[in-house]
Order: C-alpha cells, then sequence, then structure tokens
C-alpha cells in the first residue's frame, strides 16, 4: 500500500485464534510499530474476523487487494450449511 496510517499494538481485545496478517507499519516520522492488521476468532458458534488495513484518510478501501480481502472475511465469517 503506497499510502496508510494505521493503529499500532496493543490491541484491547481477547487474544486471535490467528493473526492473518501482521507487520510493522512505518509512521510518516520513519519511526515503526508492531501492527495486528487481520485477527480470528471463533466465539460460540459463530466466527469475528477483524481486518483494519488502514485509515480513512487515505483511499486504500477502493484497492481491488482490500476488497477482495473484505470479500473473504465476509465468506468466512457466513454460517456453514
Amino acid at each position: 500500500m503506497p499510502l496508510t496510517e494505521r493503529y499500532g499494538d496493543p490491541f484491547q481485545c481477547p487474544t486471535p485464534e490467528t493473526v492473518i496478517f501482521d507487520g510493522i507499519y512505518t509512521k510518516p516520522d520513519n519511526s515503526t510499530e508492531h501492527a495486528q492488521q487481520g485477527m480470528v476468532w471463533t466465539i460460540g458458534k459463530g466466527r469475528v474476523f477483524y481486518f483494519q488495513p488502514g485509515h480513512e484518510g487515505y483511499p486504500i478501501y477502493f484497492q481491488e487487494e482490500i476488497r477482495q480481502v473484505f470479500r473473504n472475511g465476509v465468506k468466512w465469517v457466513a454460517p456453514r450449511t
């Protein structure tokens, strides 16, 4: 992603079952912080997918790769038949 802004760790959430997207975010001042961007949980019979690709200040939500991650996440949390 050419430009983005993210929220870094620590997150105020339960420990995820799996971290799907993990990495280092380089801030505009060139400092870095760890940022878990995609996490999943199973809660009871349901599933939760958290994906935080960036900030609304940059148009990354319109990138095809980001939109595909959202589509895949929706399919993953949908009830299984």
